[in-house]
């Protein structure tokens, strides 16, 4: 694995490598925000079916996004298409992930907000681990609450560079505005890789495997061989006479 864009987990290194990876990768990246973008504006018009489209085919493809992120973080092949993997890996348990997340963070903010806060920020890696590590939902949620530990506020105050961020992306024009996406959606694919590097076994990290563990054939002991000893008769010795002369 590359470490051109491995940070040291500070907030400001995040983004400083998240801004190189970003423009050293500007057309696929800022594409796949295009995409995702249109989609979600189109979807937005489309009344009382637009949450099942959201959660059905939005989720996945903003996971697959992160998937691709994650690749061009570790500097591994990837191309625009690597979005739609969503569909193609673990969909059902990032359906099942983008459903319960959504519920907690709602819940989370309906308890006076704080909650919600801290839920959004300690779930914020369960995309990353479903795309990564091929997990089952709810290893992903407590994959994430574990990964986050220690980094609430690091995840905090890039939120406060993520806003910062976008003001100046719709400042300069429309164009800007999806780059200002793409570099915020390449830090938390910088943060994610840093953090994993750090904390990898250390965390609990199931991997979902979709082929049986093959068992080994039982190896036959080696068959001893009995030596039988048979008895070994004994020859009389015939004494000598011997006659002494007169």
């Amino acid at each position: 694995m590359a470490d051109r864009y491995l940070s040291d987990t500070t907030a400001f290194n995040n983004y400083a490598k998240a801004f190189d990876l970003t423009f050293s990768n500007f057309v696929p990246l800022v594409v796949m925000v295009l995409i995702i973008v249109a989609f979600e504006t189109v979807n937005s018009f489309i009344p009382f079916i637009n949450l099942f489209i959201t959660l059905l085919i939005t989720t996945p493809l903003q996971y697959g996004m992160a998937g691709a992120y994650l690749k061009a973080a570790r500097e591994e092949k990837f191309e625009i298409a690597n979005m739609f993997d969503g569909f193609k890996e673990n969909y059902g348990n990032i359906v099942l992930a983008g459903l319960l997340t959504t519920i907690f963070i709602i819940l989370g903010f309906i308890l006076l907000i704080i909650p919600g806060i801290i839920l959004t920020i300690r779930l914020c890696m369960v995309p990353y681990l479903l795309m990564d590590k091929k997990m089952e939902a709810m290893d992903a949620i407590k994959g994430s609450w574990n990964m986050t530990r220690g980094y609430s506020w690091t995840i905090f105050g890039m939120w406060f560079i993520a806003i910062l961020i976008a003001i100046l992306g719709l400042i300069a024009m429309l164009v800007g505005f999806f780059v200002s996406i793409a570099i915020i959606t390449a830090a938390n694919a910088v943060l994610y890789n840093a953090v994993l590097r750090k904390k990898e076994g250390t965390i609990r990290i199931t991997k979902k495997t979709d082929e049986p563990v093959k068992s080994l054939p039982a190896k036959k002991a080696p068959i001893k061989k009995a030596i039988v000893k048979t008895p070994t008769k004994k020859v009389p010795v015939k004494k000598k006479v011997t006659t002494k002369r007169k």
